[in-house]
């Protein structure tokens, strides 16, 4: 069977198209249903300074905006985040692998942050003003 130009573009857009629709399709289903998370926010000397693990939550695109939002489950509040992130939806529960794959230390991301090495120790960051370890 000898294919003709127009069937071998069909079947290369076709077998091009499949990774496309993965993502999409799961993209869908964490903003409809959720999705385990690990997300890093970054300062502009590439340090982490912010840090959440999510668990089930849906973590969409703010629209005209370069930002992400999500209700954080413990606090009821709206988390929008924009500027330098990076995030990884967690798969099999492999939190470590995830935080990992953005150069985050999965033991120091605690209640929404990251701590910084200032001088011979771990502390946090000057800008940080909150109260939760």
């Amino acid at each position: 069977m000898k294919l003709n130009g127009i069937e071998i573009l069909a079947l290369l857009l076709l077998l091009s198209s499949c990774a496309g629709i993965g993502r999409s399709w799961t993209a869908g289903c964490n903003e409809k249903f959720g999705a385990d998370w690990v997300i890093a926010q970054f300062d502009m000397n590439g340090k982490p300074f912010n840090c959440w693990t999510l668990h089930g939550d849906s973590v969409t695109n703010e629209n005209a905006s370069d930002g992400i939002v999500w209700k954080d489950r413990d606090t009821g509040h709206m988390v929008h985040l924009a500027g330098w992130y990076n995030r990884v939806m967690v798969s099999g529960g492999a939190f470590e692998e995830a935080a990992n794959e953005i150069g985050i230390d999965l033991a120091l991301c605690k209640g929404g942050h990251y701590p910084a090495l200032v001088g011979d120790g771990l502390q946090r960051p000057t800008s940080w003003t909150g109260s939760r370890p």
